[in-house]
């Protein structure tokens, strides 16, 4: 089961803040003084707190990834333009990331973002057109949830990551495939793919385990 909890961005309120029982997470609303950068991080802090288990301390990986310490519990947050989801799993590892379509990607993002063969299906589009500004997206975050998997983040090569079956990202609503991720030293990594359209953007969640899954999605 993988669960799924969405909050439009909260105006910062200390009082609230201030009884977050994660030092790193006190820090980075005190190092940012946009307000809001600091709407978002604090929001972020009210939806973990849904689902942290009793007595849990957050911890960081090496790359920044946040885990609960002496737990199996998983679990990734992402926000943009005025909204957060968050999402966590008791036996998966996942990544999630959202993206408004009012963000404007333009040719040099798609050479960044986009494998070749996604390249070429991309170049068969008007680039002013809605459909290639909102494939090209998709493909975005669907990349960066799957990066998140992994802790590395954008230091992870877009371009060694294709989206199976890419082209059915077209003008559905909900759609699951896989993501397939070159490695260096292994074989490549075959991650399971949920993408959304909510809130006038594009939701990906990425994880790994078997791909048939039963996920929830509340608001609070």
């Amino acid at each position: 089961m993988i669960n799924i909890i969405y909050s439009e961005i909260k105006k910062y309120d200390w009082e609230t803040a201030e009884s977050f029982d994660d030092r790193r997470h006190d820090r980075l609303l005190a190092r940012f003084g946009s307000e809001e950068t600091r709407n978002e991080i604090y929001t972020s802090g009210l939806l973990i707190r849904q689902f942290t288990p009793a007595y849990a301390q957050i911890g960081y990986d090496e790359n920044g990834r946040p885990f609960f310490v002496g737990g199996k519990r998983e679990f990734n947050v992402t926000h943009s333009a005025g909204h957060c989801f968050a999402a966590w799993s008791d036996n998966r590892k996942l990544g999630l990331d959202f993206e408004s379509y009012n963000r404007n990607f333009d040719y040099k993002i798609a050479r960044r973002v986009c494998s070749e063969e996604e390249f070429e299906t991309l170049n068969g589009f008007d680039k002013e057109a809605k459909e290639y500004k909102r494939f090209l997206l998709k493909l975005f975050t669907i990349k960066e949830a799957a990066s998140k998997v992994s802790g590395v983040g954008i230091a992870m090569n877009f371009k060694d990551m294709s989206v199976l079956n890419y082209e059915k990202l077209f003008g559905q609503e909900c759609f699951q495939t896989e993501i397939c991720i070159k490695t260096k030293d292994a074989l490549p990594i075959t991650l399971n793919v949920l993408c959304f359209d909510k809130h006038s953007g594009s939701l990906s969640l990425v994880f790994n385990g078997k791909r048939d899954i039963s996920y929830d999605i509340k608001n609070i």
